[in-house]
């Protein structure tokens, strides 16, 4: 398991864990899809699905009794440097930290239930101009 986190938190293709490990990469491979698999069966059920009228009216009673009447949850935008980006595209994706970047917007209830996600190009894309191409607002 040690192995697979660190394949998962660090990127590491797990040909490269090797000799560090002295697991061959199939071996990994097997116990990276045996974690996934664990993940999404116990997590499918709950979060995987599209909300019901219940799960969104509970979701409102709970924001509203913190202060918060009507939202169902936070947006935010992730900047997330894009490092395997292909050489021919590194000028159409490169922002004001002159790396290559993907954005991620996404919209969490405090149950870190994601109820909107939409990815678009770094570059010249502040949050401002994510949000809109997201369609999550009305136009």
């Amino acid at each position: 398991m040690i192995v697979v986190m660190k394949q998962f938190a660090k990127g590491i293709a797990p040909y490269s864990l090797d000799d560090y490990t002295q697991m061959p990469a199939c071996t990994i491979y097997f116990y990276a899809k045996k974690f996934m698999d664990a993940i999404i069966w116990i997590y499918n059920g709950r979060y995987m699905r599209q909300p019901t009228v219940q799960d969104t009216e509970r979701i409102l009673a709970e924001n509203e009794a913190h202060g918060f009447p009507g939202m169902l949850g936070s947006v935010d935008c992730f900047h997330w440097a894009w490092i395997t980006c292909p050489m021919d595209q590194v000028g159409s994706h490169v922002d004001y930290k002159s790396i290559p970047t993907v954005v991620q917007q996404a919209v969490t209830s405090y149950d870190r239930w994601i109820w909107n996600s939409y990815f678009g190009l770094g570059g010249q894309n502040n949050d401002c101009n994510v949000l809109h191409a997201s369609g999550l607002f009305g136009r």
